[in-house]
């Protein structure tokens, strides 16, 4: 296997958490649907899902999500 280093961009999760008064239901469908990416390991449900852990509960398991992006990225090469 290469030896790849894999992680969130810098300091996203903590801006993600800031600007949560500002989050509205349905951006998650405009953003997927007006700017669709070439190559994408997060699709929609799996963004929801951080969304809505990151918003709604008391942990983030980010090892988790990095894990599952990870291994998405490892299958596409």
């Amino acid at each position: 296997m290469c030896n790849i280093i894999f992680t969130f961009a810098p300091g996203i999760i903590e801006q993600i958490v800031h600007y949560q008064k500002f989050f509205e239901p349905g951006m998650i469908d405009e953003v997927y649907a007006f700017y669709p990416l070439p190559v994408n390991y997060c699709d929609k449900q799996l963004f929801e899902s951080m969304i809505n852990e990151l918003y709604y509960n008391d942990f983030f398991d980010e090892e988790k999500y990095f894990n599952i992006l990870k291994n998405k990225f490892l299958k596409s090469i």
